[in-house]
């Protein structure tokens, strides 16, 4: 394609004129409108990189916070998956990071194959007076 940069009606229609009918024709406006695209896209992927690294920045951060305390701490996700440990816990229990990451809290820490709460856990009967 050709981008007209001069703005110039008279330029604009030369080159439409004169220009294979396979080769398209942008004109000052467009290639305004297709290069603030292009710097939004890039200004998007800036900003982007910058919160990963914090992101990430901040998870180092509390790493180290976690692995400070002389307690046993598991960070389990909502579907029971652990997200992370604490260095006490790994050195109580003998395993790398590796090996509890992304597995059920379950199977870590009890050894079960199924969660805590599918048949294995009984509550109580409620009782009525």
């Amino acid at each position: 394609f050709i981008i007209e940069l001069t703005g110039s009606t008279e330029v604009r229609e030369a080159i439409r004129q004169t220009k294979p009918p396979a080769i398209s024709l942008i004109g000052h406006r467009g290639a305004r409108l297709l290069f603030d695209l292009v710097q939004v896209e890039f200004e998007k992927t800036e900003i982007e990189k910058k919160r990963q690294k914090h992101e990430e920045k901040e998870r180092k951060y509390t790493q180290i916070i976690l692995d400070s305390l002389p307690y046993r701490i598991m960070v389990v996700n909502m579907d029971m998956t652990i997200e992370r440990v604490n260095q006490t816990f790994l050195e109580e229990f003998n395993l790398a990071y590796e090996d509890v990451l992304g597995k059920h809290c379950y199977e870590v820490r009890y050894g079960l194959e199924k969660s805590c709460g599918e048949g294995l856990y009984q509550p109580r009967p409620k009782f009525s007076f």
